[in-house]
């Protein structure tokens, strides 16, 4: 069973959490979930997602594809750990720290391992 683009994106931001990192957009069928991601949390559809956009759409995302994992991780976590952690993710994917985030940005930042380190922080 192929995991979301929120589940993978968890994956790698909280490794304690799942057994193994994983790469997002390593189909087509990933791709159009992280395009559907951005489309759906883009609440000016400008085609780049605020920090805020970004965070409270990976939550309810991950609320609606695992609500079970994602209840035990803000339980376990805190939420407002979750969302320093992703606020993190996010500032390392905006490459040109214009505080927005492309569906680029987002695909070049896990090419270049920008969140391989994470899971100490976090």
């Amino acid at each position: 069973m192929t995991k979301s683009f929120t589940a993978r994106l968890m994956a790698a931001t909280f490794a304690a959490f799942f057994t193994a990192p994983f790469a997002i957009a390593q189909s087509a069928q990933e791709i159009a979930e992280a395009r559907q991601f951005f489309a759906t949390y883009d609440n000016n559809r400008d085609g780049q997602l605020s920090k805020t956009e970004f965070v409270d759409g990976f939550i309810a995302q991950s609320r609606q594809d695992r609500p079970m994992q994602t209840a035990l991780a803000l339980t376990l976590y805190g939420e407002e750990r979750i969302k320093n952690c992703l606020r993190l993710a996010f500032d390392r994917a905006d490459s040109n720290v214009n505080g927005l985030m492309s569906l680029e940005e987002l695909g070049t930042a896990y090419r270049e391992d920008a969140f391989d380190d994470l899971r100490e922080i976090c």
